[in-house]
């Protein structure tokens, strides 16, 4: 379980160094394969598949797997990387900026530090490949999710009481 928490903490410690900018507005365009909002709908992290919920050890907590990370993307190349959970943690809402290309089919997300991240385009989805043991799906969406850890913390305990 620690593991979990060392890699996940790991991958969030690496998209916010490789991030940089300030976010731009998003014009969610359907006929556009990649213009607009990506949700996190799937994670799979040490050979566990999580596609609603998943439980994070650092909070204690089952979180929406919507919750972890959302990409937006822009028609001018620029776009940001939303990271809804951090709101457990404070009342900020983290976006990390950053500019993009397509390429080899999918999209490549650049960082000011010479750093690139992959994302395959499969079956309408987005798929970042940490390594190994870490993979996220992203499905386009009109809006985000909006995260509210009191009112997702309230689900959970009235689920639980039924």
């Amino acid at each position: 379980m620690k593991k979990r928490s060392a890699l996940f903490f790991a991958l969030v410690c690496s998209l916010c160094l490789f991030m940089f900018g300030c976010s731009h507005d998003i014009v969610d365009d359907p006929a556009d394969k990649f213009r607009g909002y990506w949700e996190c709908v799937k994670l799979q992290m040490d050979g566990e598949v999580y596609e609603n919920t998943y439980f994070d050890e650092d909070a204690q907590l089952e979180l929406p797997v919507y919750s972890l990370y959302a990409f937006a993307f822009a028609d001018d190349g620029s776009g940001y990387l939303a990271e809804p959970f951090y709101k457990l943690y404070s009342n900020e809402e983290v976006k990390e900026a950053f500019t993009w290309k397509e390429e080899n089919g999918g999209i490549t997300v650049y960082g000011s530090n010479d750093t690139s991240i992959p994302l395959e385009y499969t079956d309408g989805q987005l798929i970042m490949s940490i390594d190994e043991n870490m993979k996220m799906w992203f499905s386009k969406v009109d809006k985000l999710t909006e995260f509210v850890p009191e009112d997702w913390t309230k689900e959970r305990e009235d689920a639980g009481n039924e």
